[in-house]
């Protein structure tokens, strides 16, 4: 009896796991499916808002940064990318320092923080000797 009462009590619980780990997928998988930008910009907030501890949060705020970015809105912008960065390993950040950097340069905004990401690419691309540094000097020289 209380094995049964254990095995139900397991089962229960990962049933309620999977249901919110589809869950979440659909309402990601929905919200960055939705066509217009501003519509786009509230189903990931509303996403983000509802699945806190997702692991595709990363995804929603690397999205958001990107409308807000198109969109002109700064700050909004930073405050995503800044949430994004949390979301990945400090030794895997390189490329999304380098990435928010240039997206930045091209639109003429931010341009402190994307210096400041472009240099921390650069610093990252130095230790590792691999063939990334040149490209990332270049963005580096763009947001100069």
């Amino acid at each position: 009896m209380k094995r049964s009462f254990v095995l139900v009590s397991v089962l229960s619980l990962l049933s309620f796991s999977l249901g919110r780990a589809q869950s979440d997928t659909a309402a990601f998988r929905a919200a960055v499916a939705v066509r217009t930008a501003s519509g786009k910009i509230s189903a990931l907030v509303q996403f983000l808002a509802e699945f806190p501890a997702s692991p595709f949060r990363g995804g929603a705020y690397n999205s958001l940064f990107g409308l807000y970015v198109d969109r002109g809105d700064e700050a909004d912008a930073l405050d995503a990318a800044a949430h994004y960065l949390q979301t990945v390993a400090p030794e895997a950040r390189m490329g999304p320092y380098n990435q928010f950097a240039y997206a930045l340069a091209v639109r003429n905004m931010g341009l402190d923080s994307a210096l400041a990401y472009a240099t921390l690419a650069e610093s990252m691309a130095k230790g590792e000797g691999g063939g990334t540094l040149g490209p990332i000097q270049g963005t580096r020289a763009y947001v100069l």
